[in-house]
């Protein structure tokens, strides 16, 4: 990790004070959003994250993603009694204008 790709992650200094005690609970902490918040951070220091995994946890991953991909088109067909991308877009519509609430254009800010 590149220490430029961090910086709005240490632009705060962090303290064991601000962390829950232990046992930390099952979700919603402050811990919970710090480990997840990483990859937004480096795309807000202008950073583009990627993640590398070996081809054995890819190839579960992608599988993964087809299988949800799938739940959801048949959810949605079995909803709207569509079974056509196209014409579902056109039931549900479909963003003219890009999202205005995305990290990219978010400026974290951090109280010193």
């Amino acid at each position: 990790m590149k220490s430029a790709a961090i910086r709005t992650m240490l632009s705060h200094h962090w303290t064991y004070e601000e962390m829950p005690a232990e046992p930390i609970g099952p979700d919603g902490t402050l811990l919970h959003g710090l480990e997840r918040i990483w990859a937004y951070a480096a795309q807000n220091d202008g950073y583009y994250p990627v993640i590398a995994t070996p081809t054995l946890l890819g190839e579960i991953y992608y599988g993964h993603a087809l299988l949800q991909l799938r739940d959801l088109n048949a959810a949605l067909f079995e909803k709207y009694g569509i079974n056509v991308h196209g014409r579902l877009l056109d039931l549900i519509g479909t963003p003219s204008d890009p999202p205005k609430n995305t990290v990219a254009n978010y400026h974290f800010k951090c109280k010193a």
